[in-house]
């Protein structure tokens, strides 16, 4: 079955090397954007597939849910809306500007910052797309996960240590599938792809969703 996956702000296709055969989109934050993630969803659901979303990814779980391909989705720490339409919340907008800000300023100290923050190995890059990675953060601000009804297994994970976003912005999204297997797990943070734990939970998943 094929694994397809939307990683999150700031990641690119490298993100979920630690699953291995996984066709992944890249947000393009260090090159010239050539795709949307719908456009990439529709292009490679063309046969049965999991959907695997980090972070960012995940508001595009209702797209993947969209095709009668979808066979399983798998969210690492993600959240149906940050900000949104309906969920506008002025400091974190606040905060989403003042990063905006730092990327003009001075990307390279912004994304090692974030990194450090969600748990993640750092990657140093020699050029960031800053256009791009705005245009990012602009989607925390306005996308918002469409409310849908599907008997597609779900799997729900996210970090108990985790600095990026809010318990109850986690709980958001397991309140739009309540069917969910959900696990809270106590060491991690953020950023999942070094756990041992996420991946043996992922690997159990997957095979569920072959039965």
């Amino acid at each position: 079955m094929k694994l397809i996956a939307i990683p999150g702000w700031a990641c690119d296709h490298s993100y979920f090397d630690f699953l291995g055969q996984v066709t992944c989109f890249d947000w393009s934050f260090y090159a010239h954007a050539k795709t949307s993630p719908e456009d990439f969803l529709i292009a490679e659901a063309n046969q049965e597939f999991i959907f695997i979303a980090y972070s960012l990814g995940s508001l595009y779980i209702d797209k993947a849910l969209e095709s009668p391909l979808c066979k399983g989705i798998i969210c690492l720490s993600g959240f149906n809306a940050f900000c949104g339409n309906h969920n506008a919340d002025p400091k974190l907008i606040e905060k989403i500007d003042q990063m905006q800000l730092g990327l003009k300023e001075n990307p390279h100290k912004l994304i090692k910052n974030f990194q450090q923050l969600a748990g993640s190995v750092s990657h140093e890059k020699e050029f960031y797309n800053v256009t791009a990675l705005s245009k990012g953060l602009d989607l925390l601000k306005t996308k918002i996960l469409a409310p849908t009804h599907s008997d597609t297994k779900v799997l729900l994970l996210r970090g108990r240590k985790d600095r990026v976003l809010h318990p109850k912005v986690s709980l958001q999204l397991s309140k739009n599938f309540p069917n969910a297997e959900i696990h809270v797990l106590t060491e991690e943070a953020h950023d999942l792809s070094q756990s041992v734990a996420a991946l043996e939970l992922i690997e159990t998943f997957i095979g569920k969703c072959h039965d």
